[in-house]
């Protein structure tokens, strides 16, 4: 699969240069997606901006991937697919509801604002706006989930706890499980000599650990460790809980 299309700094100068043209943001008018970096749509409301994109960015991926009433391998919709048809204009309402009532949840690459909404017509709750990285310049929008049907990784049974008495580290490890499996391994080092406590998270594959690290946080020590052996498998990490769901639906 190729990867997604990435604009040069000179083609989002172009578009930026584009924007501040009134007329984009003119009610109910939009342009054409007829090339890559032309605008077609300017919010009045948010000043999101809408290009034409190709088949990986923009309007143009938006209709042609994401667009509702669609069949794909034998499936009646994709899961990040509308399930029902709407026009064009309508996706720069539900754009500029999505910017102004969502959270950011991810900022590394691209800027992605997740909202739960209720949009008539539609069965889904929790929607997707992707914008590229310190602009309102749309990369793609899609829906994720009916919101209680949305799947929960959450801590599961199999909590350990180990202590080096040479180097005074405490190690607690705890496992994210979905319906099925452990998919998530949240490894919990408290450093008594430094008062530092270290949270990563690890991808699971067949029970065992993939090398790479997708989360990596510091923290001033949060609990007494005089009691950690017993208080470990009852101890609540909501920030990494919530970050191990945002990574599955964000690689969807």
């Amino acid at each position: 699969m190729a990867k997604p299309t990435e604009l040069t700094e000179d083609q989002i100068k172009d578009i930026l240069k584009q924007a501040t043209n009134p007329d984009w943001q003119i009610p109910f008018f939009h342009g054409l997606p007829l090339s890559l970096t032309e605008v077609c749509k300017v919010s009045i409301e948010t000043g999101l901006i809408f290009i034409g994109g190709d088949d990986s960015i923009g309007v143009t991926h938006i209709l042609n991937r994401h667009q509702g009433n669609k069949k794909h391998f034998g499936k009646e919709y994709y899961p990040t697919e509308f399930d029902f048809p709407i026009a064009p204009i309508t996706y720069y309402e539900l754009a500029d509801k999505i910017f102004k009532g969502g959270n950011c949840i991810e900022k590394k690459h691209h800027h992605i604002y997740e909202a739960t909404l209720n949009f008539e017509g539609s069965n889904y709750s929790i929607y997707r706006l992707v914008l590229f990285r310190d602009t309102k310049i749309v990369k793609t929008m899609y829906p994720v989930a009916v919101l209680d049907k949305r799947p929960k990784y959450e801590i599961g049974f199999g909590a350990t706890y180990s202590h080096d008495l040479r180097s005074g580290i405490h190690t607690v490890e705890y496992r994210f499980h979905d319906e099925k499996n452990a998919r998530f391994l949240l490894v919990v080092k408290y450093d008594e000599h430094n008062n530092r406590e270290r949270r990563t998270i690890h991808i699971l594959k067949k029970g065992y650990v993939k090398h790479n690290v997708i989360y990596d946080k510091e923290y001033p020590i949060s609990v007494n460790l005089q009691f950690l052996p017993l208080l470990f498998s009852t101890l609540k990490f909501p920030a990494e809980e919530k970050f191990v769901n945002d990574y599955v639906f964000i690689k969807q």
